[in-house]
């Protein structure tokens, strides 16, 4: 049945990312293929209680059904809401994914999300150095290497599908990092590595040419267009989100930003969003679908964005990771 879910929730994920394309400019026309909540911020007064972000969970599968739903973390792995969240989310049906940098992540954490259901994780490692890792993500190498183990154990202990990935920030060291991070990752037992673009290319220097032997990298998702998405940034991207649209690789160039149809973004403060470069659609203060509706003036500042993103939460990509049987050998 599960697996059913996922093959229709991909079916329409694609479906409303065309939408989004070429619908005209009204929400009620284009409604969002994913729900992304993030967490990743310091506790602060003006946040969501707990009650409210079930709330918003409930009423975006009332409204779309059963939807993958993205976690953010960063360096808050253990943070006390991440469970009930996830727990929540998988009784109603919704693939669930996880992204941290790794922080409070240990194996009584990594056994505890997986028990509540958690399908899929992307752990952010920057480097294998300490300089690296320290300055780019703020947590050291030994965090990131206690998490990946961590949740390579507790999915073999519990036999469970769930999918671990390791994102790579492309930075100015990336060069050098990324084969490290990668032969690191796989040799501990992640399933695949991920190159992530950066939002902005200003300040990495021309490493775009480096790219050209990241297609060695073991266990690299993404393919051939990932890099060329990648390249493309770093060549023309400049001090502006994502590069020009005459720039972009494929469809990009010639359609309309998808963004709009692809997720909705929840911040801890009740902020919600399609595009985090432009204006919000609001705060949340009653029924996330009744908000939706006051989305045309964020929608219409998509469609006519000049700019092509390809960052990963951003561009347009297939949600679900692949799943496996089992976790891979404990080395």
């Amino acid at each position: 049945m599960r697996m059913l879910e996922h093959r229709l929730a991909r079916a329409r994920l694609a479906g409303r990312r065309l939408r989004a394309r070429l619908a005209p400019r009204s929400p009620a026309r284009v409604a969002p293929a994913r729900l992304v909540l993030d967490l990743s911020q310091a506790d602060s007064d003006g946040d969501l209680p707990p009650a409210a972000l079930r709330r918003a969970l409930v009423e975006a599968v009332d409204w779309r059904g059963p939807l993958p739903v993205t976690l953010l973390v960063g360096s808050r792995g253990d943070h006390p809401l991440a469970e009930d969240l996830i727990r929540f989310a998988h009784r109603l049906e919704c693939a669930t994914r996880y992204v941290t940098t790794g922080g409070g992540v240990d194996l009584v954490r990594a056994r505890a999300l997986v028990d509540r259901g958690l399908e899929s994780v992307r752990l952010v490692v920057a480097g294998r150095s300490d300089d690296v890792q320290s300055a780019v993500l703020g947590v050291g190498p030994e965090v990131a290497e206690q998490a990946l183990r961590a949740f390579v154990v507790a999915r073999a202990e519990r036999r469970a599908g769930m999918d671990i990935e390791v994102g790579i920030p492309w930075t100015g060291a990336s060069p050098v990092e990324a084969p490290a991070v990668a032969s690191w990752a796989m040799a501990l037992g992640a399933d695949g590595v991920r190159l992530l673009p950066p939002h902005l290319a200003a300040g990495l220097g021309d490493t775009a040419d480096a790219l050209s032997a990241m297609g060695s990298l073991p266990g690299l998702r993404g393919g051939a267009g990932a890099r060329d998405a990648l390249h493309a940034l770093l060549r023309h991207g400049g001090s502006e989100p994502g590069l020009p649209r005459r720039h972009a690789p494929g469809l990009a160039r010639r359609l309309p930003c998808p963004v709009g149809g692809q997720r909705l973004e929840l911040d801890a403060s009740g902020t919600v969003y399609c595009c985090p470069h432009k204006a919000p659609i609001g705060r949340l203060d009653g029924r996330l679908e009744g908000l939706w509706d006051a989305a045309a003036p964020h929608l219409d500042a998509i469609r006519s964005c000049s700019r092509a993103c390809v960052h990963t939460e951003l561009a347009p990509e297939s949600w679900t990771a692949p799943a496996v049987a089992m976790g891979p050998r404990i080395e």
